[in-house]
């Protein structure tokens, strides 16, 4: 009886603690949960805050970034895609064949359509993660937590075996520890290795980008000095499909890495945690 009175007070304790986490966030937990601006806005004093990345790794910010980058990219393409239609647009009559040369940049054009849905699609899967991010925390320490330290007081008072209370407890503790850090490690963990490992290879592939952005503008706008004197645009076709096939080579590579970092990577991250907790849980109770 005595183990079950302080088991239920110490889980109570927990559940408490945790609501009022889930409240009043606090270091880690309010970046994660993007509401560190606030709290510091509501400090009331002359000391200078403190960089809230210095101590904790701030996950949304670095999420923050990445969206930026993608819409970075996608703005790159677009500019390369209007470089296209511009071209596609322009008079080549002056060119006595049986074919129309600016079809032959027509499966470049959708190329470059479908690879700025997928930079869209990337870049919601980001604003996805910060969101659920954000209320994840809310959802873990308001209601996940506090029902489980509730579940385990039920079962702790329902179970005639005293001598496995505390196991339950242990695994109840373990659960209510896992449950708060499964999605930032998740989402975390591909920021980080993006910048510890592949930071060369990221920023390379952006600069080509940038490049090849560049060269189409370049293009563009002497086309449409072209066109105003009436001169031939046939020349600029083969230019075209060089800035198109080195644009869709380094967004296609851009793609795979981010599927692999970001869409895979937490999977399998979410995946272990479930394992590791669900084996270690079953040890525990098994003993």
């Amino acid at each position: 009886m005595a183990k079950k009175i302080i088991f239920t007070f110490l889980l109570i304790i927990i559940g408490a603690g945790s609501f009022y986490l889930g409240l009043k966030p606090i270091g880690f937990l309010a970046v994660w949960q993007n509401q560190f601006d606030k709290i510091e806005e509501e400090i009331e004093t002359d000391a200078e805050v403190e960089p809230k990345g210095k101590n904790w790794i701030d996950i949304q910010g670095l999420l923050a970034d990445k969206s930026q980058q993608v819409m970075e990219v996608w703005s790159s393409v677009k500019s390369v895609r209007d470089a296209v239609n511009t071209l596609q647009s322009a008079d080549a009559r002056a060119v006595f064949v049986a074919v129309d040369p600016m079809e032959a940049l027509a499966p470049f054009d959708k190329s470059l359509g479908r690879i700025s849905g997928l930079l869209l699609f990337m870049y919601g899967f980001l604003i996805f993660e910060k969101t659920l991010l954000s209320i994840s925390i809310a959802v873990v320490f308001l209601i996940l937590i506090p029902i489980c330290a509730l579940i385990t007081v039920s079962i702790i008072w329902n179970k005639k075996n005293i001598y496995k209370v505390h196991r339950v407890v242990i695994v109840s503790v373990l659960i209510c520890f896992i449950m708060p850090f499964a999605l930032p490690i998740s989402f975390g963990l591909p920021a980080i290795l993006e910048g510890k490992v592949l930071p060369s290879n990221i920023d390379g592939i952006v600069s080509a980008i940038n490049e090849s952005e560049i060269k189409a503008e370049n293009m563009e706008s002497e086309l449409r000095s072209l066109r105003r004197i009436g001169i031939t645009v046939v020349n600029y076709i083969s230019t075209a499909k060089e800035i198109c096939t080195d644009v869709i080579r380094d967004t296609v590579h851009y793609f795979i890495i981010f599927l692999m970092m970001y869409i895979l990577l937490p999977m399998l991250s979410l995946f272990g945690l479930y394992k590791i907790t669900r084996y270690s849980s079953k040890l525990i109770l098994a003993k």
